[in-house]
């Protein structure tokens, strides 16, 4: 899999949203310079203390957007069940004309194998060709899209905000989770911009 961070929003806000709750903006100690912004410690200090406290509601202002290609359609439906986020999936219907013009189809192109048995690899093949085959012989893609497995990969592109983010990583990274689940949510924190994981090293699990 690979994971890319398109954009986040400034971990200001949620300092801005703390501080408009306490009416305390003259304590605020962070220097704004243009774009660039120098966290204080006592901004700092009141993010920590409202996550130790369970304030989280001010976290919820900062967004993510990540680009997660490679990954299996078994995940993705995990992935959904986060529903405070939004999702933009690659569709099936539309792009399994990229296997249909294959002419030597590689299981790993397709799907994800590193997380299953090595002789598994001639089952999806013949699945992958089952699929080409009724595909040139006119099925329709929503049709066909039935006999995927559950290992063929997509592409999402996720907007979280932190609050949620911060659900994910801490029921996604515990070892009881899907073992996908867990690398990509390790691979998400990261990538994270560093003055933002104060938001979240309580609940992520290495």
């Amino acid at each position: 899999m690979e994971v890319k961070l398109l954009h986040n929003s400034p971990l200001l806000l949620s300092i801005i949203g703390a501080r408009n709750c306490y009416n305390s903006f003259e304590k605020s100690d962070s220097i704004n310079k243009n774009e660039f912004v120098e966290y204080g410690e006592k901004d700092l200090n009141l993010i920590n203390n409202l996550i130790k406290n369970g304030h989280h509601s001010v976290l919820e202002h900062v967004y993510y957007t990540f680009k997660i290609d490679g990954i299996s359609r078994a995940l993705l439906q995990e992935l959904v069940r986060h529903r405070i986020a939004s999702y933009s999936v690659k569709s099936t219907r539309y792009t399994l004309t990229e296997l249909k013009k294959d002419e030597n189809i590689d299981v790993d192109k397709y799907c994800v194998t590193e997380y299953l048995p090595g002789n598994i690899k001639s089952d999806l093949l013949n699945n992958l060709l089952i699929i080409k085959k009724l595909l040139n012989e006119g099925w329709a893609n929503d049709k066909v899209k039935y006999l995927l497995p559950e290992a063929y990969k997509t592409t999402v592109i996720m907007s979280i905000n932190a609050r949620s983010l911060r659900n994910l990583f801490k029921l996604r990274t515990d070892k009881k989770a899907l073992k996908e689940f867990q690398d990509l949510a390790r691979n998400i924190f990261l990538i994270l911009p560093h003055e933002h994981l104060i938001l979240f090293h309580d609940v992520i699990i290495f």
